[in-house]
């Protein structure tokens, strides 16, 4: 049993540690992968790696058949900023090597394939005081969000007209120790956090959203682990992940301040001035259909995450 991670980034190596740990095999497939990052995360676990082009679908059945491949999570993707700076490239990597992965399901007849998507599918300017449903009006205002979307819909028509068997997890803004760093969320997480652990001093200089939402990387990866491993084709395809309530940016910084004794953390004030208002989201995530139906709980509190986030920094810091 070999689970095909597209990707080895921050919710593709811990999707890999969860499934490791439920007695699956994985194979990590990426372009330009890190193994130094990869066994940060890891720590100590078994795995194989192949680099590769998620757009070469014959290298990806190639790799499928010599591994025995029986499912997929699909990680591989431009993030948010490298999709607005060319979003032709998006458009091949994020539609065009999605459908590689679906057909490489429906051509092999795998198991499962998971596909990671995103909170920015939706139109967060519809604004009804409840927290977002899987229903909540879609309507991306990103490139990234536009592909992501559209790939996510091919993905769930794969599912009704080739028996493809595809779960689909939007998720939040993950957090933690990074090999690059993709949401505004993530990068405000590692600005609060990752000096502070190393110097004992954060100064955020960067924009940042004030209000968001977020999720610890590894209970990411239990999400994912819990899809992969869902009753065949479940009524419902398509789950919510998050920490399932709203952050503000400086209850957050008391929060890392209190979590890591000794540390001062502070916002520029131009950064502030520019950021106070940026509200990214105005509900969270309902997480109900996520904890009925894969039985998912956040296992980090927002304490426990920066502790062991800083950890971890502190770690890859000695390397």
């Amino acid at each position: 049993m070999t689970v095909l991670i597209t990707g080895a980034g921050l919710i593709a190596t811990h999707s890999a540690a969860s499934l490791i740990d439920r007695g699956e095999d994985v194979v990590f497939y990426d372009v330009a992968p890190s193994q130094d990052y990869i066994d940060l995360v890891l720590e100590g676990r078994k795995y194989k790696l192949v680099k590769g082009d998620i757009l070469d679908l014959a290298h990806l059945l190639e790799v499928a058949n010599k591994h025995n491949v029986t499912g997929i999570v699909h990680t591989a993707a431009l993030l948010p900023r490298q999709a607005a700076a060319n979003p032709s490239l998006a458009t091949k990597v994020n539609v065009e090597g999605a459908v590689n992965l679906f057909e490489l399901h429906r051509i092999a007849n795998l198991k499962r394939t998971v596909f990671i998507s995103t909170v920015g599918v939706y139109d967060n300017t519809v604004k009804d005081g409840k927290a977002w449903r899987e229903d909540h009006t879609l309507g991306p205002h990103s490139y990234y969000g536009c592909t992501k979307l559209s790939a996510e819909m091919m993905g769930l028509h794969y599912a009704k007209a080739y028996d493809i068997d595809l779960i689909s997890v939007r998720f939040c803004p993950i957090f933690g120790i990074g090999q690059y760093y993709g949401s505004s969320g993530a990068v405000f997480m590692k600005n609060v956090v990752e000096p502070a652990a190393l110097t004992g001093k954060s100064v955020i200089s960067e924009p940042f959203p004030n209000t968001y939402q977020y999720l610890y990387a590894p209970d990411s990866g239990e999400a994912v682990a819990l899809a992969y491993k869902l009753k065949r084709n479940p009524k419902n395809r398509v789950f919510h992940v998050s920490e399932g309530r709203l952050r503000k940016a400086k209850k957050l910084i008391k929060i890392a301040e209190s979590a890591l004794p000794g540390t001062e953390i502070s916002i520029a004030p131009r950064t502030w001035e520019a950021s106070k208002g940026n509200n990214a989201v105005t509900e969270p995530f309902n997480i109900g259909r996520a904890k009925r139906e894969l039985g998912f709980k956040p296992q980090y509190t927002m304490r426990q995450a920066i502790q062991h986030y800083a950890e971890k920094v502190r770690e890859r810091g000695g390397l």
